[in-house]
């Protein structure tokens, strides 16, 4: 099974960086799917999807399959590498949330990746980019086949439960679907579907919506995800 895994990603990872460079010599915008390592990662504990990676990066560079990965210098994922960075505000609520040690751990070697490989300040922006309907549907695509087809996790936690559903085609309720909500009981924390026999967390985005990403809602969560993975 791992050497299955280990052929059908190596084809997956030529097949992206080939397409992508053609893409971004076209419209000028660097790519990564990831910002963690994915190889050896077959049945990984945790996948955690980000809708696509956040800046508006010239493409200076071609990239192979061994240049997708947007990581720390030692090959840490970026969660874990740029923590306390003044840029990385993103990754703060998650470090809490995976702050004891076997949360630790699981983030740690964690797949870290985007749905859609492009870098823009906002996601809306690529509304602007030349081939824009080809670069999401095909990156739409190969997330779909790596995430199911070639990794296989135990779960996946998104970031956002607005854009992310749409492109995977999964539907998302902060009603029917909370496991745990505010205390006023006003809007869910974390809404949980099961989609292709995984399950699927779905949180308010770290680095946005900051008053679900703090204090005792910040605690709600940490507390749910220790039980999610109590067992892992």
């Amino acid at each position: 099974m791992e050497k299955q895994f280990e052929i059908k990603l190596e084809k997956w990872l030529e097949n992206v960086a080939t397409t992508c460079d053609k893409f971004a010599n076209e419209i000028d915008l660097d790519f990564y799917p990831f910002q963690s390592q994915v190889r050896n990662k077959f049945n990984t504990n945790l996948i955690i999807l980000g809708v696509n990676p956040g800046g508006s990066s010239k493409y200076k560079k071609t990239r192979t399959k061994d240049d997708l990965f947007n990581c720390g210098e030692n090959g840490e994922n970026a969660i874990i590498a740029y923590e306390g960075h003044k840029d990385w505000k993103f990754n703060t609520p998650l470090l809490e949330m995976f702050k004891s040690q076997q949360l630790r751990n699981i983030l740690t070697e964690s797949v870290i990746m985007n749905v859609v490989y492009f870098n823009t300040s906002n996601i809306n922006n690529l509304e602007k980019v030349k081939f824009k309907n080809e670069i999401v549907d095909y990156c739409t695509k190969m997330t779909k086949q790596l995430i199911y087809d070639i990794i296989k996790p135990k779960v996946i936690l998104v970031i956002g439960y607005n854009d992310i559903p749409k492109l995977l085609g999964i539907k998302v309720s902060t009603l029917s679907d909370s496991i745990i909500r505010t205390e006023d009981n006003k809007s869910g924390l974390i809404m949980k579907v099961l989609h292709q026999d995984i399950p699927h967390y779905f949180i308010h985005h770290t680095s946005r919506n900051f008053k679900f990403n703090k204090g005792v809602n910040l605690e709600r969560k940490k507390n749910e995800f220790e039980e999610i993975f109590a067992n892992s």
